[in-house]
């Protein structure tokens, strides 16, 4: 278990933060409410499949390598990868029930029962035989440390996800600065930051979703009237073209009330993002609503609940 935890923190966490970044999909599945079970039961063949690969590599684990245990075949050889990825597949039916957590209390149960009785468990029966050789009292402290930051880390883990959903469950207020007025963003919306414009001298609003990852910038610039929204949008495209490709021709529709442009485009970077955008005359100003991260898709509910309610500020 010691191995399946290690390599559950080392490895999973940071392909799944780094998934995370650049798939806003697989964010959103992450985080959608009551999904915790089917990634739970994802992630015990995952960090298996991780210690398959290592044993494969090294011959060992860090896990058995720290408790001074080596899995050999009846015939005293080193399993190869295959043997062992098929021993992983054993534990992950016969040890751990699949991850399921009232399963698995009893498997485990009955492979302790069955290793306390001096047999092999049912995964080893008839293939392998686990040897353990003596270690000395520093190597059972420092195994004792790792067994127990390993567990606080999980514990972290565990902690730090229960209190990103209530974060993201909670209701968020934000007013306009522009206008004073106050609306509660849709659920998963937070603000994050405000920068000056260097072009025009006016705020801009940054915000996340904490669920999908999609991030939303709201931001006006002065706009003569004479000047419609197809002309604007011609001209912020061919402004904003060193940074990012929007489309010049919009779509109407309406928002909140108001006529409104839609297009999309993509972010130049490293990491190409699709744009969802939205522009809104209000008075002498236009009002731009960019969507990152939504790979340029239609809009989703959760974009489009956002979308309502900043221009309900207006």
């Amino acid at each position: 278990m010691l191995d399946f935890y290690f390599y559950l923190l080392v490895v999973g966490v940071p392909l799944v933060a780094v998934a995370s970044n650049y798939m806003p999909g697989f964010a959103a599945a992450l985080n959608t409410p009551g999904s915790d079970g089917l990634w739970g039961f994802l992630f015990v063949p995952f960090s298996l499949l991780v210690e398959a690969i290592i044993f494969g590599w090294t011959g060992s684990t860090f896990g058995k390598w720290l408790l001074g245990l080596k899995v050999i075949t009846l015939g005293g050889t080193r399993p190869s990868f295959g043997q062992y990825f098929r021993r992983q597949l054993g534990v992950w039916w016969g040890g751990l029930g699949l991850g399921l957590p009232l399963v698995t209390l009893f498997t485990m149960n009955h492979q302790h029962s069955r290793v306390k009785a001096g047999n092999n468990a049912t995964y080893d029966a008839g293939r392998f035989n686990v040897k353990a050789r003596p270690i000395g009292g520093m190597r059972k402290a420092i195994a004792a440390l790792v067994t127990v930051a390993v567990m606080a880390g999980m514990i972290a883990l565990i902690g730090f996800g229960n209190e990103q959903e209530r974060i993201a469950s909670a209701p968020v207020s934000w007013i306009n600065p522009a206008t004073g007025v106050k609306v509660t963003l849709p659920m998963g919306w937070t603000p994050t930051t405000v920068k000056k414009s260097t072009e025009t001298n006016t705020d801009i609003y940054f915000f996340i979703n904490r669920k999908t990852r999609v991030e939303a910038l709201f931001a006006s610039e002065p706009v003569p009237r004479q000047y419609s929204l197809d002309q604007y949008l011609v001209e912020w495209s061919d402004n904003v073209r060193e940074k990012m490709e929007i489309k010049p021709v919009g779509t109407q529709t309406i928002a909140k009330g108001h006529h409104v442009l839609e297009t999309q485009g993509v972010l130049k970077s490293e990491k190409p993002l699709g744009i969802h955008a939205t522009v809104l005359r209000k008075n002498e100003s236009v009002w731009r609503l960019m969507f990152f991260g939504n790979d340029g898709k239609e809009e989703s509910a959760d974009t489009r609940a956002m979308r309502e309610a900043l221009f309900g500020t207006l």
